[in-house]
């Protein structure tokens, strides 16, 4: 059912983009210029799922790969484990979890290498953790197959 606002009609399902494009907001003038939506974030804005934020990402600086490395390392923590490695009541004491606390070891029943894996790529230095998700790369299947042969 159209809604009757202004001097144009819009329906009821329409986006706010498109009453601003028409001008159908109720009181307001038609809109002259066209909205604009910036295509990147502005630098120091922290922007993702706080309990997966590397360290310097929850600190708000610049991040690469090896954002994705930690991420990929918590995901498997908790698939692990069956708990977030970092935990807080609210957001910023979930941030301070990752850039101050040491997570709780994964449970005894994980095997050792893997853990060891697991706790490499949740490093809080970014340099570590690229460095060992290299190394673990390198020792991938293909490396299991010749030694086992």
């Amino acid at each position: 059912m159209p809604v009757r606002t202004s001097s144009r009609s819009c329906s009821k399902g329409a986006s706010l983009r498109e009453r601003l494009k028409d001008g159908a907001l109720p009181g307001r003038e038609a809109a002259t210029e066209a909205i604009t939506v910036p295509n990147q974030t502005a630098g120091g804005v922290l922007l993702g799922t706080v309990p997966y934020m590397a360290p310097e990402q929850a600190r708000g600086m610049p991040v690469d790969q090896r954002a994705d490395v930690f991420a990929f390392g918590v995901v498997l923590y908790e698939m692990l484990g069956g708990q977030r490695p970092f935990r807080g009541a609210r957001t910023g004491d979930t941030i301070a979890a990752i850039l101050r606390d040491e997570p709780p070891p994964l449970p005894a029943r994980v095997p050792s290498p893997l853990a060891a894996v697991v706790r490499r790529w949740r490093a809080t230095s970014a340099i570590s953790r690229m460095s060992c998700s290299c190394r673990a790369r390198s020792r991938g299947p293909s490396s299991a197959r010749s030694a086992s042969q």
